[in-house]
């Protein structure tokens, strides 16, 4: 009995959920714009996944490409953090 208790607790409890952000990237105007893969989020996320814990990522550099805010002689690209928080 006790442990068909354990294995339906186990079945009714939710996983955690983590979402993992890589930042904007802020870069001198003259230099050209990059994007590297966030690949210590996705070493981060592999391990949580091994401990059956529900990830997503979001890398703002990719997601908004597109964005750029000026400031002086830097340039700053990637989802701003209004809209991380949608």
């Amino acid at each position: 009995d006790r442990e068909y208790q354990m294995a339906d607790l186990k079945n009714t409890v939710k996983s955690p959920k983590v979402l993992l952000i890589g930042p904007c990237i802020t870069i001198p105007k003259y230099m050209q714009k990059r994007c590297i893969p966030p690949l210590g989020l996705s070493y981060v996320a592999a391990s949580l996944e091994e401990s059956n814990i529900d990830v997503s990522i979001i890398d703002c550099c990719v997601e908004g490409w597109d964005i750029e805010r000026h400031n002086g002689n830097l340039v700053t690209y990637g989802l701003p953090p209004s809209e991380i928080e949608q």
